[in-house]
């Protein structure tokens, strides 16, 4: 079956190289490749697929993740800059 997803991946399908990648990144029916499961992967999102793309983005550190959410603390500092003070008298 993976030659199936290989040729489809090869062909540039886009699902089929983020399920290839996958297969390469955990060795299911082929030997492990972390440097082609990465460019599998690459492809795919290059590609447009979504699931490859999050896939990609749950993979970084926290910290290198893409957020759209403001920090917890947001509203808090925002009250109190809106009353003037300072942010060393907030935190």
């Amino acid at each position: 079956s993976c030659e199936y997803f290989k040729k489809s991946a090869d062909s540039g399908n886009s699902y089929a190289q983020f399920l290839f990648s996958l297969k390469l990144e955990n060795g299911i029916g082929v030997p492990i490749d972390l440097g082609e499961a990465n460019r599998y992967l690459m492809m795919s999102i290059e590609n447009g697929n979504q699931e490859a793309k999050d896939y990609f983005e749950l993979r970084k550190p926290k910290e290198q993740q893409e957020t759209n959410q403001l920090p917890p603390e947001y509203s808090q500092l925002k009250k109190q800059a809106d009353k003037g003070e300072d942010r060393k008298s907030v935190v």
